[in-house]
């Protein structure tokens, strides 16, 4: 009978911690799913301060929020260029002065007219000419109104040519006449070889007299070849 009584004890007291047991965990079940996840972080330490160096001291740590607010941008002002009116003065252009020269003139600084100051000198335009023009041998020939055409040589340049074996010497000259008929420009094309001859032809060229050439009724200047032909025979 107290064998029986100490099972039945046993046995009853066995289920009692049994129950206690399950009643637990049922109700460590059912906290679990309502938890709410939380991190806490910890500051780090300061590093060891340098030899000499001061020590920082670690800060408490604080859960602060950052809140970023929309800024609207500053319009940009452009400033407008100035404008200077040009405004024509009515003074005389002269100032009172008052530098070292006291009787001199001061620049005009404000309300200026167009002064009194005198006229730019007047550049006259200088008209060139146009260059003669060139006309044939045979126009110049029936222009010549006068001068002696048949030069000769004198008793010295005909011993000199006679000597040289020659029995003809030629001369050309460009003669340019102005548009009154003078002879206004004479140049030798080529020589006879006797100097003295030469400035002789030249000489009586320079007395000829020409009649005006005209283009479209204008006397214009003009230009050509003459030739001497001096023959021995």
């Amino acid at each position: 009978m107290r064998a029986w009584l100490v099972g039945t004890s046993l046995f009853l007291h066995i289920g009692l911690i049994f129950g206690v047991f399950v009643a637990g965990a049922w109700r460590i079940d059912r906290l679990d799913p309502g938890k709410h996840h939380v991190e806490v972080y910890l500051p780090l330490p300061p590093p060891p301060a340098a030899s000499g160096a001061v020590a920082l001291k670690a800060q408490p740590f604080s859960h602060k929020r950052i809140v970023h607010e929309l800024v609207s941008p500053e319009p940009r002002v452009v400033a407008a260029p100035e404008i200077v009116a040009s405004v024509t003065g009515t003074g005389t252009g002269e100032g009172s002065g008052s530098g070292d020269d006291p009787t001199g003139t001061g620049e005009c600084t404000e309300n200026c007219g167009p002064g009194s100051a005198a006229s730019p000198p007047v550049v006259e335009e200088v008209k060139i000419p146009p260059p003669p023009t060139m006309v044939p041998p045979t126009v110049m020939r029936g222009l010549r109104i006068s001068g002696e055409t048949q030069v000769q040589a004198n008793d010295v340049v005909k011993m000199q040519i006679v000597r040289d074996g020659k029995d003809k010497v030629t001369a050309m000259f460009k003669v340019c006449v102005d548009a009154g008929g003078g002879v206004s420009s004479l140049s030798q094309l080529r020589g006879t070889g006797y100097p003295s001859y030469d400035d002789q032809l030249e000489a009586a060229i320079h007395a000829w007299r020409y009649r005006p050439y005209l283009a479209n009724g204008i006397a214009i200047p003009v230009c050509g070849v003459v030739t001497f032909i001096y023959d021995m025979k």
